[in-house]
């Protein structure tokens, strides 16, 4: 896994991982990435969600397919779509429990 997919140009201050979390990251092909993107992007809608819910609920849809990555890796991955422009952020990521992310306009509802 190269370190692009989830080296955003931005890190909130608060994102750590600890080196077994690393290795578990390490671990994760393109795919499982893309995987992780898409579900992301499934649980964005148009008027807006906390990062945190998409975040957890990805992490639950693919909790027995992708065991023990550490919610700090799909935050990173939302500041990566957010940086792709696929999301918009209404916030600050520095304070991301608290920020919301939509879909731009333009982009389709998933659900």
């Amino acid at each position: 896994m190269k370190s692009e997919n989830y080296s955003p140009k931005h890190i909130p201050a608060d994102l750590n991982f600890t080196d077994k979390e690393y290795e578990q990251i390490e671990r994760l092909t393109s795919a499982d990435v893309a995987r992780i993107d898409n579900w992301l992007m499934s649980f964005a809608i148009r008027k807006g969600r906390k990062v945190a819910f998409l975040v957890m609920s990805t992490m639950g849809e693919l909790a027995n397919d992708l065991p023990n990555i550490p919610d700090t890796f799909y935050i990173l991955r939302v500041q990566k779509l957010i940086e792709e422009g696929r999301l918009e952020l209404d916030g600050d990521m520095d304070f991301w429990r608290q920020s919301e992310v939509l879909l731009p306009k333009g982009e389709i509802e998933w659900k």
